[in-house]
């Protein structure tokens, strides 16, 4: 494709017309890919979308700096980069720490770079109390009176997200307990305290018997209208 559009340019000028080749075109096709950035990416395991914010990560570090990173002062570099913010500057931080790692365990640099940490503000979340819990509760009425407050409860007491909980199927459950599949796929086994195990009880045997008589085959834990499980958003 670039040999293409090199040939086609140079057609078209030796037959009078001037076109010119857009500049970030141009670059890409003299410079090419950073090659120790698409191996480095080779190596690691990681999702799609990862991948794709590390390599434009590591290419515009390139671009900055140059092909070579050897001796490069990275206090001055990081502080040039400032305005990007502190949640940005230390995910920087990160993806360069495991590069030049992979570059000075092959040899590319002669000594691999050691960073001053960056301090990430910490948002604390705010835990309601037992008093706008039980407000919360009395609010739970309506048409799926049992199943809100079976989640409300299930909420509170095992601390789930709640794309967990919305993911929850008949077979998570395991005596009084959950099986749940978090982050990363990785499973945990969550007990449930007593309360929310007699709000679960009460939606299982009241609830979920009639709003699965419209869809006897759906397995969630948790059904909303039609019988179909609940979704996030």
């Amino acid at each position: 494709l670039c040999l293409g559009i090199k040939y086609y340019q140079t057609l078209i000028f030796t037959r009078g017309f001037q076109w010119k080749m857009p500049a970030r075109l141009e670059r890409s096709i003299t410079q090419g890919p950073v090659t120790p950035v698409i191996d480095y990416l080779d190596s690691l395991c990681v999702a799609p979308s990862t991948r794709f914010r590390l390599k434009s990560e590591l290419k515009r570090v390139h671009r900055d700096l140059g092909d070579s990173l050897e001796g490069v002062d990275w206090s001055l570099y990081l502080a040039k980069r400032k305005e990007q913010g502190r949640k940005s500057l230390y995910e920087l931080v990160c993806v360069l720490r495991g590069y030049l790692k992979w570059l000075g365990e092959r040899g590319v640099i002669s000594t691999i770079p050691e960073f001053a940490p960056i301090k990430q503000s910490v948002r604390v979340r705010r835990i309601p109390g037992q008093k706008r819990f039980s407000r919360l509760m009395a609010d739970s009425e309506g048409l799926y009176k049992q199943r809100n407050r079976a989640i409300c409860e299930l909420l509170y007491s095992t601390g789930l997200r709640v794309g967990e909980l919305a993911s929850l199927r008949l077979d998570n459950l395991e005596g009084k307990a959950l099986r749940v599949r978090g982050k990363g796929g990785r499973e945990r086994r969550v007990p449930i305290g007593n309360r929310a195990w007699v709000a679960l009880l009460e939606y299982m045997n009241g609830e979920r018997l009639r709003l699965s008589r419209k869809n006897p085959l759906e397995t969630d834990l948790f059904l909303g209208f039609g019988g179909r499980g609940l979704s996030v958003g």
